[in-house]
C-alpha cells in the first residue's frame, strides 16, 4: 500500500469532522427559543458615591443552554440560560449574586438562580459592600 493510499482515509476523516463541526456552529442550528437580553453593568464604590464607574451596555442573543458573560469589578460572571418560558427566562450564574431592586444588599439572599421577566428589569449586585458591580438585565 502506498503512502498516499494510507493518508487518504485520514484526510477524508478530517474533512468530514471539519464539515460536521462547521455545521454545528451554523445559524441554522440556533435555538428556537432564542431571546435578546440587554446587559448593563456599573461598577460602584461603597466609600465614595462620586467614584462610580461608567455604565457599560451590550445586548446578547441567547437560548436555552447558552451562556453569556457580564464584566464585574473582579472579573466576569457567567450567566447560563436554563429555560426560556412565556415572558420569563430562568438563569443560573457561576458565582453568587444578590437581587437588589431597591439598592440594598442582603448577603443572606445571595444565590446563583434568577428569573428575568418581561415585566421588569432584573437588578443584581455582587455580594460585597465596599466596592462591586450592579448588573441589570432587561428582556428586549
Amino acid at each position: 500500500m502506498t503512502r498516499t493510499r494510507r493518508l487518504l482515509p485520514l484526510a477524508t476523516a478530517v474533512l468530514l469532522l471539519t464539515g460536521l463541526t462547521a455545521g454545528a456552529c451554523s445559524s441554522e442550528d440556533a435555538p428556537d427559543d432564542q431571546v435578546s437580553i440587554r446587559v448593563e453593568t456599573l461598577n460602584w464604590n461603597g466609600w465614595d458615591e462620586d467614584a462610580q464607574g461608567e455604565l457599560e451596555t451590550t445586548t446578547v442573543a441567547v437560548g436555552s443552554g447558552e451562556s453569556f458573560d457580564a464584566a464585574v469589578s473582579d472579573g466576569f460572571v457567567q450567566f447560563t440560560v436554563v429555560e426560556v418560558g412565556d415572558g420569563r427566562i430562568e438563569l443560573e450564574t457561576d458565582s453568587s449574586m444578590v437581587e437588589s431592586p431597591d439598592g440594598s444588599i442582603d448577603f443572606d439572599a445571595a444565590t446563583d438562580r434568577f428569573t428575568l421577566t418581561a415585566d421588569e428589569p432584573l437588578e443584581l449586585v455582587t455580594p460585597t459592600m465596599d466596592a462591586g458591580t450592579t448588573v441589570t438585565l432587561v428582556l428586549e
